[in-house]
């Protein structure tokens, strides 16, 4: 082993090998640099992996700690992208023993890595093994961009780590896996691990041919539009289960705090959209409503403060005045503290603009230490708005009850119904007969939102009102208030 010094540049998702050409664009300036300084110079280079998202301060703990010393060949300026391309050459392989930072670019110290060929016998029988593995896997390969041409030459090839590090570039694809060939020293475990690898590749091609034939074999001749489904369905049969995705969204559902009724309803619908192909109308449809479902809070509290003297001490700072006010505040506080529940009747701020009913609101979210949502209803004349649209309807979601409880995070908020007396009816139905379902605490317990179709507890929300107007208020909505006026 000898000491060597090499000026060196990091490159993403490219594996260099001794033996193979290498051909990559550059595009950071220290590497430029570096690139330039030894072409200039004719000296090589040390190409290393970068193995993390970015380059922090330490150099040496973000590439792969084995790198391949390169002889340039050409460089290729691309002065629109301002790129470096090069065409270099792999000599041998470098272990990384530390780096010399410079204003241009970097340079490190290394130790050649010397090929460990311990057992010529046993060297010779993996190479010939794997030997007949990569023939095998050209054999799987006739359509592809692999030429039978090349058979030949890989045979001739009677250096085992030259051979190794051929087909890691030409056959593996997987960084990690080029990784595992390029770091490991040993000759004979190099050829295990290649043929490893080369046993999971024709695996992985039989599996395809078998998947080709089964979906040919299922097409009829009139329906030529619908292979791409046809191939889909036959990867779910032979996988036996889901994509990914959908067996994450599985998880969630498990494993959230969801009532038994709304977790099943959630399952039976994951299931339909496990057996429907992703060109369906519906898929998108059922996808889009279990997105909804498991990113409500189910089960999420906030912990209530109890402390009564701070909520005034916190009302008090933020408001001046409004003794009054304050005081009946505190004193539902006090209800809901001793009760352990939201009163049954609601708050509702009444008074003219500009006197400080919606910023009261958040101070008592604050005293409270709950979270804070606010839904303005001034102009609101669809029912739709509240409960939300069915899931079959283009479009549709849920209503703005459920959205802010989402936003929230929480099943527990403050929840401020802004300008409730300024909601209308019309022939898309009447919005505050649906809000009597929200803020009564015998039926918001199990409030039902047409886009969900499963009951929601709205019983642990804390539910505000403002109004400027209570003559605006039909009476049925006004009883379930306790109106506490702001005046000017």
């Amino acid at each position: 082993m000898s000491d060597n010094r090499y000026k060196v540049i990091a490159v993403m998702g490219v594996v260099s090998f001794p033996d193979t050409p290498i051909i990559c664009t550059i595009g950071k300036t220290s590497s430029k640099n570096a690139i330039l300084n030894a072409y200039e110079n004719k000296e090589d280079i040390v190409i290393v992996t970068q193995t993390t998202n970015s380059m922090g301060g330490d150099f040496l703990k973000c590439v792969n700690h084995i790198g391949t010393v390169c002889k340039i060949k050409n460089i290729q300026f691309d002065k629109v992208k301002n790129t470096i391309k090069i065409d270099a050459e792999g000599l041998k392989r470098v272990m990384l023993c530390s780096v010399d930072y410079n204003e241009k670019f970097l340079t490190v110290n290394t130790v050649d890595v010397q090929d460990d060929n311990e057992n010529k016998n046993i060297i010779s029988m993996l190479l010939t093994s794997a030997k007949e593995k990569f023939l095998e896997f050209i054999s799987f390969n006739k359509n592809s961009n692999y030429s039978q041409d090349i058979v030949p030459i890989f045979n001739r090839i009677e250096d085992a780590n030259a051979f190794i590090n051929n087909v890691a570039v030409l056959v593996i694809q997987n960084e990690q896996k080029q990784l595992a060939l390029l770091n490991e020293i040993s000759t004979a475990k190099r050829l295990e691990i290649l043929i490893t690898f080369l046993m999971e590749e024709i695996e992985i091609e039989k599996i395809n041919e078998k998947l080709m034939r089964k979906v040919k074999n299922s097409m009829d001749k009139n329906q030529k539009e619908y292979y791409l489904r046809e191939q889909i369905k036959a990867i779910s049969d032979e996988l036996g289960e889901g994509t990914d995705e959908l067996d994450e969204i599985e998880k969630k559902i498990k494993e959230s705090k969801m009532p038994k009724e709304v977790k099943d309803k959630a399952l039976k619908e994951l299931a339909r959209v496990r057996k429907l192909p992703q060109q369906a109308p519906d898929y998108s449809i059922l996808r889009n409503y279990l997105d909804e479902v498991i990113s409500l809070p189910w089960g999420v509290f906030t912990k209530d403060c109890k402390d009564l003297k701070k909520a005034r001490q916190v009302l008090d700072e933020n408001h001046s005045g409004l003794d009054k006010v304050k005081e009946r505040i505190v004193e539902n506080l006090a209800v809901m503290q001793l009760t352990g529940k939201i009163p049954g009747q609601i708050i509702c701020f009444a008074g003219p603009p500009g006197v400080g009913k919606t910023s009261i609101a958040k101070s008592i979210a604050d005293a409270l230490n709950r979270k804070f949502v606010k839904m303005s209803v001034g102009g609101v004349n669809d029912e739709s708005e509240i409960r939300g649209h069915r899931k079959t309807y283009v479009g549709a979601m849920p209503g703005r009850i459920i959205y802010n409880m989402k936003m929230a995070g929480s099943l527990n908020p403050v929840f401020l119904i802004d300008e409730i007396d300024k909601m209308s009816s019309d022939y898309k139905g009447d919005p505050t007969s649906a809000m009597l379902e929200v803020l009564d605490p015998e039926q918001n317990i199990t409030f039902r939102d047409n886009f969900l179709e499963v009951p929601f507890d709205l019983s642990n929300v804390l539910f505000i009102a403002t109004a400027n107007n209570l003559q605006n208020i039909p009476t049925p909505l006004l009883d379930r208030m306790e109106v506490i006026e702001l005046s000017s």
